[in-house]
């Protein structure tokens, strides 16, 4: 009896072997993404803020996981204490706030 060297021997490792969505831990039997070295079903796919599905072209990524543009700005970018803009580039620490540069000089602590 031969057995293939490029596949499992049987079904079993056959399931063993597909891989497993990040969301749901449930194999993956038909389409996926795989993002940030890992898969997911494709409704799984969801933002890690809100969990409504993201569109894999449009999402941004934070600590390995999909996240919707605006929710990512809403909730987790850096913004500053000032204008309450988000900080792009450099910023500065004044005292536990982050502060653009040009807003600093007119930054009143509260």
């Amino acid at each position: 009896m031969s057995r293939s060297v490029s596949g499992p021997a049987c079904k079993t490792c056959a399931e063993a072997n597909k891989p497993r969505c990040s969301n749901c831990f449930l194999i993956i039997h038909d389409q996926l993404y795989n993002k940030f070295n890992r898969y997911w079903h494709v409704d799984c796919f969801t933002c890690n803020i809100c969990e409504k599905k993201v569109d894999p072209a449009h999402f941004i990524g934070h600590e390995n996981w999909p996240v919707h543009k605006e929710c990512w700005k809403d909730k987790v970018a850096r913004k500053c204490q000032q204008c309450k803009e988000i900080i792009w580039g450099d910023f500065m620490k004044i005292s536990t706030f982050d502060v653009h540069i040009d807003c600093s000089k007119d930054f009143v602590e509260y």
